[in-house]
């Protein structure tokens, strides 16, 4: 039992080292995803510029993937 126990930590460590270490911060995709619909809500509510909000979010999701 102690031998699947260590797979499966080794395995999520694995995972969290695929997330780049700046979206990590972000909270992963989960966080990510969330901050997206915040966005969204926002955009909805008219803070933010419909237009322009998509392309902002899509840059800085590049940015954070590149670091």
């Amino acid at each position: 039992m102690a031998a699947i126990t260590s797979m499966l930590a080794r395995v999520a460590k694995l995972e969290v080292e695929r997330v780049p270490p700046v979206l990590a911060k972000f909270g992963g995709e989960e966080g990510w995803a969330t901050f997206e619909a915040e966005a969204q809500a926002g955009v909805d509510e008219g803070r933010y510029d419909g237009r322009d909000m998509p392309v902002v979010l899509r840059s800085i999701k590049r940015w954070l993937q590149a670091c």
